[in-house]
């Protein structure tokens, strides 16, 4: 991860990442409870997406070539 990556909710569960399912069609649950895994961000809430990177942010500050002494005959 780095400076450019930018957390993204799932668009299925909001971020909630888990949601409650009791298998009735109309819920009455009193305090219903996540018990349901999100199956599009496996419960994380969203992923992290890359941003635009350019070639001089990948390549860094140029580097120096090794300097080397004088050839032995």
């Amino acid at each position: 991860m780095n400076d450019l990556d930018e957390w993204i909710d799932c668009w299925k569960c909001g971020g909630e990442a888990w949601h409650h399912d009791c298998g009735e069609d109309v819920c009455c649950c009193a305090d219903p409870e996540p018990n349901v895994m999100c199956d599009i961000c496996l419960g994380y809430g969203g992923w992290y997406e890359r941003g635009i990177r350019t070639v001089e942010a990948d390549l860094g500050p140029p580097a120096m070539a090794p300097v080397s002494g004088p050839e032995e005959v």
